[in-house]
């Protein structure tokens, strides 16, 4: 995972907040004044098969949960491997009740690891949580590179339009000392005052005329 995808990841998790509702309940949302990249991100990680669910407390908190990973690990594996499932029943129930999409978290988990009917329903319900926590790591991982991949693009627009290093920047000054001989009609090298249209050691005068003129 490279350095710019890790600062993204710190980035885009400083726009997250935490807040309280009247229940007491706390949960995760974006600050107001949030990018519209940052914005994106959060909609895309929204996505269950395909289809955009509506906003969900837990796709919130497993995206921060993801971006806080991405950030503090360097290797992307060792990133998806921080994440946990709930420990507790209820906190695993009420992940399991909160949305109808989730029970397939739990069957589709068991399918592919081979599990047989009858095994612990408490590992069932944390590896379907963990299955969907990877789901949306991968979504907000995808989503980060994306926007690196956006910023390089755009300096390099930005570069191209600048041009080649800005050397006529430093340049400027000694240009216009330049212009300003040619203008007054003698040569700034040794052979003073003689026309700089006659000094073989200036042919480059006109030239430095025409940089020096607006386009």
């Amino acid at each position: 995972m490279s350095k710019e995808i890790q600062k993204l990841a710190e980035e885009v998790a400083a726009q997250f907040e935490q807040d309280k509702r009247s229940d007491g309940t706390r949960y995760w949302r974006l600050k107001s004044g949030r990018d519209q990249k940052v914005q994106d991100l959060v909609r895309d990680a929204h996505r269950i098969d395909g289809h955009l669910i509506l906003p969900d407390d837990y796709r919130y908190e497993f995206a921060k949960e993801a971006l806080d990973a991405i950030a503090e690990y360097e290797d992307t594996d060792e990133a998806r491997d921080s994440l946990e499932a709930d420990i507790y029943t209820s906190d695993l129930t009420k992940w399991l009740g909160s949305n109808v999409y989730r029970p397939g978290y739990v069957d589709e988990t068991m399918e592919e690891m081979g599990v047989r009917d009858g095994s612990d329903i408490i590992t069932q319900m944390q590896m379907g949580q963990l299955h969907e926590k990877e789901e949306v790591f991968d979504s907000v991982l995808k989503s980060l590179q994306e926007m690196a991949d956006e910023q390089e693009e755009e300096e390099e627009e930005k570069d191209q339009k600048e041009g080649p290093g800005n050397s006529g920047d430093r340049l400027e000054p000694m240009l216009r000392t330049v212009q300003t001989s040619i203008e007054a009609g003698y040569c700034r090298c040794s052979r003073p005052r003689v026309s700089s249209s006659e000094c073989i050691h200036h042919g480059l005068d006109l030239r430095l005329r025409v940089l020096l003129t607006p386009s």
